[in-house]
């Protein structure tokens, strides 16, 4: 279906997406399944791309549904998905370097507000995108740099907050990723929040850098 999309086959593709609507398991089945729907690049394939965002309530489940949905949209770009990209950014916490370019060429504004909130809740956008950059773990680290430093140009005093918090809060495992950063800027405002997590915190070998 992927390499001949033809219209007769969306009513097998919307039924077998209702199928896969269940709460008992899920099946790396969905990734091709959203993939030959996504293929379509049209409103019907927009409509049938929402549907497990609503119609699956496990939540372990769930992110697997809207996992797949990602990968297929980022695999068949098209403006006619950016509502999507948007929606998954804003309410899923799911964003990719790739897309994150593509979205900040659309709409600068609206992307810059949107990495604020990714990088003031740094640990939920982690734990969001950790299935979608497992095969490329630096990515998640390339977008966070990326980000701040598209925050850090517009305002800097924001940036430097924002990385305020997230030395004192976010999961050790994370830090790393602000670690260049706060290397480069060598700003005092980094001292205070450096010592109180130091102090706190078991792993703070990571923090000696």
């Amino acid at each position: 279906i992927q390499e001949f999309p033809h219209p007769d086959f969306v009513p097998l593709l919307e039924k077998n997406l209702y199928k896969a609507l269940d709460n008992t398991g899920w099946s790396y089945e969905w990734k091709q399944l959203y993939n030959a729907i996504a293929k379509y690049k049209n409103e019907k394939s927009v409509e049938l791309l929402k549907i497990p965002f609503t119609q699956v309530q496990h939540k372990d489940i769930r992110k697997y549904h809207i996992d797949f949905v990602y990968t297929a949209i980022q695999l068949y770009k098209s403006e006619i998905y950016d509502s999507l990209l948007w929606k998954m950014w804003e309410e899923e916490n799911r964003i990719l370097p790739d897309i994150y370019n593509y979205l900040w060429k659309r709409d600068s504004i609206k992307a810059f507000e949107l990495s604020k909130n990714s990088m003031l809740h740094s640990d939920i956008f982690y734990s969001s995108n950790i299935s979608l950059n497992f095969n490329d773990l630096d990515s998640e680290e390339n977008l966070v740099s990326i980000m701040l430093e598209a925050i850090l140009k517009r305002d800097r005093k924001l940036g430097i907050e924002i990385i305020q918090e997230n030395i004192k809060n976010t999961n050790v495992h994370q830090f790393p990723f602000f670690t260049d950063k706060v290397i480069a800027l060598k700003d005092t405002a980094f001292i205070e929040p450096l010592f109180e997590r130091f102090e706190k915190e078991e792993n703070a070998h990571v923090y000696l850098k």
